[in-house]
């Protein structure tokens, strides 16, 4: 699985693109928040966003292991 890489110019990109005007979501956070937030928030999107990527790919790859292990013994 490869490494994804998220940047903050992804993420301000995609905050930018997000429809304006609609309803806030079931955490109350409507897109004006993120857009008139700090910047240092969408700095911490893209850390959050990429750890839990290379979560991901930690426990896909101890899956295969552990399958791996299965199978030898």
């Amino acid at each position: 699985m490869a490494k994804i890489e998220v940047s903050v110019e992804m993420v301000d990109k995609c905050i930018d693109c997000m429809k304006k005007g609609k309803a806030a979501g079931i955490n109350g956070l409507t897109v004006e928040h993120l857009m008139y937030s700090h910047p240092a928030l969408v700095v911490r999107i893209c850390l959050v966003s990429t750890f839990c990527s290379d979560y991901a790919r930690f426990i896909n790859e101890m899956q295969a292991m552990i399958m791996q292990f299965r199978l030898i013994v």
